[in-house]
């Protein structure tokens, strides 16, 4: 939905030289293509074709991928007009081999390293969360069959591997932290996820059309706002290749700040938004797959180094009198299939919740956990059937003094707690705790 609605705002001035225009506030009419208001150009049509591939085939086919791109280069399949009218020298080069040769991968490694493989990533890292290995492997390959310069597959990789973070709830300045040779890639495009845009100024960053130039800009946006919209409309202002740039910055922003924190007015005002949405939500459901029984932990460590344990009631089918961390189920009103975009829990809303359910211990819902893993495997819960793949998100937050001293008194066992206690670590990390617990302590206390 990000990767749209940063098209659609971006497309009425693209090919613009930066600040020639009034600057866009909301949706536009017009542009080179004369579009309405909220319609996309090929940046999110390319992105549906491969997102119906991966939902219809259940695997990534490049064969499958090429042949609906070329669908829409001569038939303006999954455009928003009816045809296309709106391609890169790049993407038309490959699709014209792709006529003569029949070759599944069409980019040439000769061609300019220009943006149009990155503008439609999105849906390889939505459909691979589950495996970083295969989101980074195949937002690679996606690169390939259009455009096969080194400097657009690593830059793929390397918005693959935040998007990724994003999704996976890290902090912002986590999901921009990245390692030197965390990736295989060249030297222009880790400098960029080393962090060159941080310092730069608006005039340093340019927006035309290369994959290196597209991958700065974007991430220069994201950087320098703190919500999607102010940053989109920072990124489709840099004009130029200005569609491209807010799709870009779209797809990152959009994983990390969420659907729910879109401006109604862009979503609204968007084309095809149900269908959008309907492609979304098959693309990805990182809570809810077939069999599944998805919870959260959450460890929480006060400033004398003791953890929050709650003893598990007697009558409990699961472990009962056992120690366990707070925590339980993720809500859902909807299940896969369904429409659950207002209907689901993320974790971290969960781990909060059932935080206060069980000890009375009430966090903001802004409080920042930081990530300590994801663990699954069949019954993990005893309650599971044969058939059941557990999984849990675990959270670690660390109480300041302030705020222990404030709620210390308040904190009780609730719900299926029998009792709520603070329990050094050292000596906990000794004790046998519930499910797979002593597994996480150590894990998280890596983290401290």
């Amino acid at each position: 939905m990000g990767l749209a609605v940063g098209d659609a705002l971006g497309s009425p001035i693209e090919f613009e030289e930066r600040d020639s225009y009034l600057p866009i506030t909301q949706m536009r009419a017009g542009g080179p293509f004369n579009l309405e208001a909220g319609q996309w150009t090929d940046d999110t049509s390319l992105a549906m074709c491969m997102g119906k591939s991966l939902i219809e085939l259940g695997a990534f086919d490049a064969g499958d991928i090429i042949r609906r791109f070329h669908q829409w280069f001569r038939n303006g399949y999954m455009s928003a007009t009816g045809h296309c009218f709106d391609i890169g020298n790049t993407t038309k080069a490959a699709l014209l081999r792709y006529e003569e040769t029949g070759a599944l991968f069409s980019g040439s490694p000769d061609d300019p390293a220009t943006n149009g493989s990155l503008m439609r990533l999105a849906p390889v890292p939505l459909f691979f969360y589950d495996d970083l290995g295969k989101t980074i492997f195949y937002s690679g390959e996606s690169s390939r069959i259009t455009h096969a310069p080194k400097e657009c597959i690593d830059a793929c990789l390397g918005l693959a591997l935040l998007i990724h973070k994003a999704l996976a709830g890290f902090s912002k300045e986590e999901v921009l932290h990245y390692q030197k040779d965390e990736l295989n890639i060249c030297p222009e495009i880790e400098n960029i996820l080393l962090g060159s845009y941080r310092n730069k100024s608006r005039d340093e960053i340019s927006a035309k059309g290369l994959a290196s130039t597209c991958l700065e800009a974007a991430l220069w946006s994201f950087y320098q706002t703190d919500n999607f919209n102010d940053g989109v409309l920072l990124a489709v202002n840099l004009g130029e290749d200005s569609d491209t740039t807010g799709a870009v910055y779209g797809q990152l922003a959009g994983a990390f700040y969420g659907h729910k924190n879109i401006r109604s007015d862009f979503i609204e005002q968007l084309w095809d938004k149900e269908l959008l949405v309907s492609l979304a939500l098959d693309l990805f459901n990182p809570y809810f797959y077939s069999g599944e029984n998805p919870t959260v932990d959450l460890i929480v460590i006060n400033p004398d180094d003791e953890v929050l344990m709650i003893t598990r009631s007697r009558n409990s089918k699961a472990c009962p009198g056992m120690l366990a961390f707070p925590g339980g189920f993720i809500d859902s009103k909807a299940k896969k299939g369904q429409s659950w975009v207002n209907g689901v829990e993320t974790p971290r809303e969960a781990a909060l919740r059932e935080l206060a359910e069980e000890t009375n211990l009430q966090l903001d819902s802004k409080t920042e956990l930081i990530p300590v893993g994801i663990y699954s495997g069949n019954n993990r819960d005893p309650r599971d059937s044969d058939y059941s793949w557990s999984k849990t998100y675990a959270f670690l937050f660390r109480m300041a003094r302030e705020d222990y001293d404030k709620q210390k008194k308040h904190i009780v066992g609730l719900d299926d707690a029998e009792k709520a206690q603070w329990i050094k670590a050292d000596e906990l990390q000794a004790m046998k705790l519930a499910f797979d617990h002593n597994l996480i302590l150590q894990d998280a206390r890596k983290l401290i």
